[in-house]
């Protein structure tokens, strides 16, 4: 039997969870706690970050995270009140050094010079008027960060006009001295008000292949979707006309250069997530979650091409910000590989959305 433990909890909700038996035939969840450690490190800073979304962490090696965060909230903490300062940050950093002390693992970056203080601004050339980094991957001792590229129209509704990746080539200096280099990804732009396709939601690497798992909206459903570039032509090309897609025709799935009859993996798919593979069961596990309730989905397969196993509610998250479920609940929900600390332990972590003034919201919400 294998166990999967699972800390869950707020914003930054870290999960452990068990897996063992029962799905695919082998396994089943074992066990769910809340981590209560891990919950701590994303807590509200005296004077310095507050609260953010997004909350994906990525290895860079030298005991080293690099942790992503989307819109963030600067400002003060006192007697168990958050302040914020007023300004939107669309974007922000933190650096977790696993060889310090806990207490002094974290340490959080925006920007100095932009009106708005993104740590990765928009770039001039580049589509979009903000960015939201949402996932990446350490390649080649270089760290690559994409963001979903945001605009916001007349009435107020953000959509997707593209995908821009920043590469980073020094990511073990200081980030303050970080040279970012901005590449326009060739992604599609959103038309009207609604989700409609993303390619980067997650990210695995072998050996020579980059595997991107995104979504494509049917009929109001998110369903998850496969494609891939090797890492040649990546590093090469940096372009999205270079995937492959994971297609499936007359009951046929193969790969295609071609963005036609695209093979569903599962339901929901998502925006933002993490795929972990467990090499002792030579397994890939992922999350998933509509986002308008409060239930963390858990899929797994033995190929990243699937048959996946039908998503199953592991957690439900307790905080209910949106009675009527016409608004983003229970989001950006992700396993993070690199806290696992043995074959089947899953450490998730989860945001609850807020509405509202942000000084009145939980200080569970809008945090992983």
């Amino acid at each position: 039997m294998r166990l999967i433990k699972k800390p869950i909890s707020l914003f930054l909700a870290l999960i452990p969870l068990l897996i063992h038996g029962g799905i695919l035939g082998k396994y089943y969840i074992e066990s769910v706690v809340i981590d209560d450690e891990k919950n701590q490190w994303l807590q509200p800073q005296e004077k310095g970050w507050l609260a953010g979304d997004v909350g994906h962490s990525i290895s860079i090696d030298r005991g080293k995270i690099v942790w992503l965060f989307g819109d963030s909230f600067i400002g003060e903490y006192k007697n168990g009140n958050q302040i914020s300062d007023g300004i939107h940050i669309n974007n922000c950093i933190a650096i977790q050094d696993l060889t310090k002390p806990e207490s002094e693992q974290f340490t959080f970056h925006i920007g100095e010079n932009e009106p708005t203080r993104a740590f990765f601004p928009p770039y001039k050339e580049m589509p979009g008027s903000f960015l939201w980094p949402t996932n990446g991957f350490y390649l080649n001792n270089s760290l690559f960060i994409f963001c979903q590229s945001m605009s916001i129209d007349g009435p107020g509704f953000w959509s997707m006009v593209g995908t821009v990746f920043i590469q980073i080539d020094n990511p073990h200096d200081n980030p303050t001295n970080w040279n970012k280099k901005y590449y326009d990804f060739g992604t599609l732009p959103w038309e009207g008000d609604s989700f409609q396709q993303q390619f980067h939601s997650a990210f695995y690497l072998n050996s020579d292949m980059i595997y991107f798992m995104g979504y494509t909206q049917i009929d109001g459903l998110k369903k998850s979707i496969l494609s891939r570039i090797s890492k040649e032509d990546f590093i090469h090309f940096k372009k999205a006309d270079q995937l492959e897609y994971f297609i499936e025709i007359d009951g046929v799935s193969k790969w295609s250069n071609l963005k036609e009859n695209l093979k569903f993996l599962f339901s929901p798919g998502n925006t933002e997530s993490n795929i972990q593979y467990i090499k002792e069961w030579d397994i890939f596990i992922t999350t998933t979650y509509t986002a308008l309730d409060q239930n963390i989905l858990l899929t797994m397969a033995k190929d990243l091409k699937g048959p996946w196993s039908e998503p199953i509610v592991i957690y439900k998250n307790p905080l209910v910000v949106c009675p009527l479920k016409t608004c983003i609940e229970t989001y950006a929900v992700r396993p993070h590989p690199e806290f696992s600390t043995k074959p089947g332990e899953l450490i998730i972590s989860f945001v609850t959305s807020f509405q509202g003034p942000f000084e009145e919201i939980s200080i569970q919400a809008y945090r992983p």
